[in-house]
């Protein structure tokens, strides 16, 4: 462990790998081939990433952003997803609710397959500026095109 620190591996970094040989360990004592396995410390590692910006220093680097960033950008901040997610958000993902000839977006959802976790997420209601941005991007759909764009 000293060698993999003094050649800059971080704690967290070193814990993956140790685990890795903790579970290499664990098989062969399964498998009969050793009768313990060794103890292997885990080191102290930084706490998860917690959030990451407040709303007025968002809304300042929001405004300097270029206008195609913008709706975006804005949408990661209010969904919380990751940037992937939102890549792979189509329009068979929202779920529309009928006014007259018109279609509203009411929801999202984050299909199973695109989730970090490989599991679905709830229905993330459109209300206000989420609305907003999802309804902008319905004006502007290209109809070959099957992902939600911003505008």
């Amino acid at each position: 462990m000293l060698a993999r620190q003094t050649g800059g591996a971080s704690n967290a970094t070193i814990n993956r790998e140790t685990s890795a040989l903790r579970h290499a360990f664990n098989l062969m004592v399964k498998a009969g081939r050793l009768s313990r396995v060794p103890y292997i410390p885990k080191l102290d590692q930084a706490p998860p990433r917690q959030g990451f910006v407040e709303a007025h220093d968002f809304h300042l680097l929001h405004e300097a952003l270029p206008d195609y960033l913008k709706d975006p950008v804005r949408f990661l901040y209010l969904t919380a997803w990751r940037k992937n997610e939102m890549a792979s958000l189509e329009w068979r993902d929202v779920e529309f609710d009928r006014r007259g000839s018109d279609l509203v977006p009411r929801a999202i959802r984050l299909r199973a397959e695109n989730s970090k976790n490989k599991e679905a997420r709830r229905p993330l209601v459109l209300a206000g500026e989420l609305f907003n941005l999802i309804a902008r991007a319905l004006r502007n759909r290209r109809l070959d095109c099957p992902f939600v764009r911003a505008a």
